[in-house]
């Protein structure tokens, strides 16, 4: 039959294609195949287009082999085989290894403990014969070892052996005598059996063996790991019953008639499965009632329909040549599958028609892999199946070295740097020391396969213990600070102490002066979907959360470059702007240079670390010492500034700042909610300001000393927010109407009458402002986004010319014309022409950057400073005169004296750093504060009189300045102010502003009856008018 299968391939092209579309479907009706299906079976073996037998050895396809293709939920794309992976009772920590798994394949006849088709890990075993023997794995694998002399010789296609050893060398943790069959793979996994095949125990290193237990049947009765957890395995004749975990846990197994399985039934539900009349399973639902898949199979128990938990119809056509089209119903969207005779997956062309392709060594393992964009990346393995080298399509060269109990010792990374791992005993699977490119060691300690202590390069320590089980119980930082955890029968986390006692799941509140007391404990829930991912989360003040998916849609991506060690040192984005890292040899950055060339060096302060990593001093370049203290959570305390003045916080259990006291005694103090959202703060004079939050969690409201400043109201349909602004000095309150678009752009905004409105375009670029007294405003802006016209009625347009690092090269605003030059990222000259007249300015800098001197036509300025970068001197010449002016700092960085020509001011402040006075000879200027530390007054006079000017000024509710009185000995001068809701300097007495609230940092539009332009490259016009802007203006606003 074989041979005659082999000539019918002779047969003419036609009869031959025919045969694809009825391995697809023969129903009636149009059949759809790909284009790419197509041709991957008639060019699979030339125009051969019969479907080859697979070379695989007996069950050797079950289950999850590395080399198989997958797809959906999941089906083997080589076999058709439908497969049911389920962990019943995992659990965590140092008990990992341990759990109850089972896996159900359609395609697997033999009856396990479970029913037909199930394998589980309650039916490994080793089956023996003259040939050879067979490893039957937990998910229904089958690795084959065929006889070789009195032993085995290596696994068929695959990284395992098997081979006599002694018992007692196994850890089993009982009394072991004789001999025993293991087997043993390349990554420190092994399994043992008796010498007929009965499973033993198997272990991956310290703190992970599992021993079996049997009935006196030889049933398997029970799972014991070394870390004292286990499972209790109860039968009704031939199949489990039940299974209960040594935590409590219990699932229970439920059959038909026939004794398949049909559910597993635990406290939360039952997950049932459906079989069809060809006794295969053909519906999966959860435990929540989800309809995880639904299967239909041909006749040989194939995959050929499967219906996802999506609610996608997905159709498996197997086609001649080992390829599988796995498509929607209607077969599009497919993705083609092809594999070689040993079943393994060779190809993989998505519904474009993109292939990736894997080649395999004869033992499986994986060599070339050419991605779908052509790229390759080739791996060398060594006799043992060890990934010895990596090439990358990029060039990068990877290579690892070993130990001959299959550890990896050596790590040579793409750019030469060595990683090296050294090992406690021939056992351990975890390293004990670690040492990096750059010679720096982390080491490392580990009891029964969990880690106990690291030490850092520094010295550090950090130590980890254990309960009885394996679970982290306690973590002490190298300062000695324990957090303690504890566990509840179900091993959930119960309860944590902190190490200053506070213990999260007891309830308690604290005030100065007083002991703890039982409080309402603060209450989070969390709620799932159907699928098992976090939906909704409600805090403790009834706040009500839901989860949402946000995903980039413009594609852009960075490529990073790496040192030897594997930090950052290169930043390509995705414009192909270059960011360079430099280090020194501790790692630490000291300089950056950023695309444009600009670099930004590091190292004139200093910084002083505890053990635990936490900045405890830092120093200037004039030798100014700032410390830092912290108490046993970590929480920064005390703060002591050059000058001595000592800044001090306390907090409240949820670690949010409680109170913060200046070095003057002035003391603010706050209180949050449940959920931690600050609700009140109050300033030093007793003023009270409290927020009030709407039911989503949003600040609704602002009260100053009882009385209401604002409200807010929000509209999530209409994406609108209503703000009612009572801070106008009038009484009368204001509203602000705010809407966006769904992109959270502002759009429009309506005040008292007056409207704004702004336009984008489909990538968030403004293209328009319309302002409420008709003026309008055009943007257009490059394919980067950047802005070359802006365009304003009575202004006339302004463009601009970039290049290529973004930096402006040129604007033209009517006859002003501007143009920059730069060097190392910096602008070096200016140019500003009119009609009338050209004007350059010339800008020199040192190697840090800083400004030396400044050359215009008729002057030249040259700076000097201190090491820690502070202005100390400016010498400005011009034609016949020179001038010169110094400024003088203390340790904690403030001015203490200025020196212009032969004139000096002198400056004393108080203990929190706010200027007290200024003298220059004879007269004296003092300054007065609030509790707030705001000015409230100034007084100049000479030494000898008590004042000839003054100027108050006065602070609203909100804190913003509301007005401002200037006294001389025959006038008084004052000025009116009001800041509105949002922050804005609404009106000067009694002007009127408007702003543009849409952009980044608001800017003003109209003062008055007069309106105001703010454009890039230093313009503002005034009424239709340009005003010139100098060099410093023109820089400061490009950033």
């Amino acid at each position: 039959m074989r041979g005659w299968t082999l000539m019918s391939g002779m047969r003419s092209g036609r009869v031959r294609s025919r045969g694809v579309f009825e391995a697809v479907g023969t129903g009636g009706g149009v059949v759809t195949v790909s284009d790419t299906s197509i041709g991957a079976a008639l060019a699979s073996v030339g125009l051969d287009i019969f479907r080859d037998d697979f070379t695989i050895g007996p069950f050797s396809a079950l289950g999850t082999p590395p080399t198989n293709g997958f797809a959906d939920d999941p089906v083997n794309t080589a076999t058709g085989n439908f497969l049911e992976p389920e962990t019943d009772l995992p659990f965590s920590g140092g008990a990992a290894s341990l759990a109850c798994t089972r896996m159900y394949n359609s395609l697997d006849a033999r009856v396990g403990v479970f029913g037909v088709g199930w394998s589980s890990v309650f039916d490994v075993r080793l089956t023996l014969d003259e040939e050879g023997a067979g490893f039957v794995m937990a998910d229904g694998r089958q690795v084959c070892f065929p006889r070789q002399g009195a032993g085995w010789d290596r696994g068929t296609g695959e990284n395992f052996w098997l081979a006599e050893e002694p018992a007692g060398t196994l850890p089993l943790r009982r009394e072991a005598a004789g001999a025993a069959l293991v087997v043993r793979n390349n990554a420190g996994g092994w399994w043992a059996f008796s010498l007929a095949g009965v499973w033993l125990g198997s272990g991956n290193g310290p703190g992970t063996t599992v021993r079996v237990l049997r009935e006196e049947s030889g049933r398997v009765s029970g799972l014991v790991h070394e870390w004292g957890r286990s499972l209790t395995v109860e039968y009704a004749g031939d199949r489990v019953a039940s299974v209960s975990a040594s935590d409590g846990r219990r699932l229970e197994y439920l059959y038909d008639d026939e004794r398949r399985l049909v559910g597993v039934q635990d406290a939360v539900g039952t997950r049932s499965y459906r079989w069809n009349s060809q006794g295969l399973v053909d519906r999966v639902v959860s435990a929540a009632g989800v309809v995880e898949c639904e299967n239909a199979y041909d006749d040989t128990g194939r995959v050929i329909q499967q219906v996802t938990a999506f609610g996608r119809t997905v159709r498996f056509a197997y086609l001649r040549g080992r390829v599988t089209s796995v498509s929607d119903d209607d077969g599009t969207r497919a993705n083609t599958w092809v594999s070689d005779a040993k079943g393994r997956v060779v190809g993989v062309i998505d519904a474009d028609g993109n292939r990736q392709s894997m080649a395999y060594d004869r033992h499986g393992n994986l060599v070339p892999v050419t991605e779908r964009d052509g790229q390759t990346t080739v791996h060398a393995v060594d006799d043992r199946g060890r990934r010895t080298r990596t090439v990358t399509a990029e060039g990068a060269d990877v290579v690892y070295g070993y130990d001959e109990h299959d550890r990896v010792t050596t790590v040579v990374t793409a750019s030469g740097g060595t990683v090296e791992y050294a090992y406690a005993s021939e056992g351990d699977r975890n390293p004990c020391r670690v040492t990096d490119p750059g010679g720096v060691v982390t080491e490392l300690s580990w009891e029964e396969g969990v880690l106990t202590r690291v030490t850092d390069p520094l010295g550090a320590t950090t130590r980890y213990e254990y309960g009885p089980h394996g679970e982290l119980v306690t973590t002490i930082d190298p300062l000695g600070r324990a957090v303690t955890k504890q566990f509840d029968d179900l091993g959930n986390v119960s309860a944590v102490t902190l190490p200053d006692g506070d213990a999260w799941g007891t309830p308690m509140t604290r005030s100065p002066g007083c002991e703890r007391s039982p409080t309402r404990p603060a209450d989070w829930r969390r709620d799932y979907n159907a699928t098992g991912q976090l939906a909704v989360t409600v805090d403790p003040t009834g706040v009500r959360t839901e989860n949402t998916r946000v995903e980039q849609s413009d594609g852009s991506a960075e490529l990073i470059g790496y040192d030897p060690c594997g930090r950052p040192v290169e930043v390509l984005d995705a414009e192909g702007g270059l960011t360079r890292i430099l280090r020194d040899r501790a790692g630490r950055v000291i300089q950056v240079t950023t695309p444009a060339g600009r670099i930004t060096r590091y190292g004139i302060r200093r910084f002083a670390y505890d053990e635990a990593g936490q900045l405890t001093a830092t120093t200037t370049g004039l030798g100014g010492l700032t410390r830092y203290e912290y108490d046993t959570r970590g929480r920064m305390v005390r703060v002591t500034d050059p000058a001595g003045g000592v800044t001090t916080r306390t907090y409240t259990p949820l670690d949010k700042v409680a109170t913060s006291t200046d070095p003057l005694g002035r003391t603010t103090a706050a209180e949050y909610d449940a959920a931690g959202r600050q609700v009140s703060q109050t300033d030093p004079d007793g003023v009270t300001t409290e927020w009030e939050h709407d039911a989503a969690g949003l600040v609704c409201a602002l009260r100053v000393a009882g009385r209401l400043v604002s409200r807010i109201d929000r509209d999530p349909r209409s994406r609108t927010a209503t703000i009612t602004d009572h801070t106008h000095p009038g009484g009368d309150p204001v509203t602000h109407t705010l809407r966006y678009n769904r992109h959270d752009r502002l759009v429009e905004r309506t005040t008292g009458g007056q409207r704004t409105r702004w336009e984008y375009d489909p990538d968030g670029h403004r293209t328009g402002m319309l302002a409420p007294g008709g003026d309008r405003t055009d943007y257009r802006h490059d394919t980067t986004g950047r802005v070359i016209e802006i365009a304003r009625t009575g202004f006339g347009s302004v463009q601009y010319e970039y290049d290529a690092d973004g930096r402006m090269l040129r604007a033209q605003a009517g006859d002003l014309l501007q143009t920059w030059e730069y060097r190392a990222g910096h602008p070096i000259r200016h140019t500003r022409i009119t009609p009338d007249s050209a004007h350059t300015t010339t800008i020199a800098r040192d190697e840090d950057d800083r400004i030396t001197g400044i050359h215009r036509p008729d002057t030249r300025t040259d700076y000097r400073y201190n090491d820690a970068c502070q202005l100390t001197a400016a010498t400005t010449s011009s034609p016949g005169a020179t001038t010169r002016a110094t400024w003088t700092y203390d340790t904690a960085g403030r001015l203490i004296a200025e020196t212009r020509d032969h004139s000096t001011r002198t400056h004393e402040y108080d203990a929190a750093g706010q200027l007290l006075t200024s003298t220059a000879g004879p007269q004296r200027t003092t300054f007065a504060y609030d509790g707030a530390g705001r000015r409230t007054h100034t007084t100049t006079g000479t030494r000898t009189t008590t004042g000839d000017r003054s100027t108050h000024y006065q602070w609203g509710d909100t804190g913003h300045l509301t007005g401002i009185t200037e006294h001389t000995s025959d006038t008084t001068r004052k000025t009116r102010l009001w800041v509105n809701a949002l922050g804005e300097l609404a009106e000067v007495d009694g002007t009127a502003s408007v702003w543009d609230t849409a952009s980044p940092i608001p800017a003003l539009t109209t003062f008055g009856e007069t309106s105001v332009l703010h454009a890039p490259g230093g313009l503002t016009g005034l009424d239709g008018t340009w005003i010139t802007p100098d060099w410093r203006d023109t820089h400061r606003q490009r950033r």
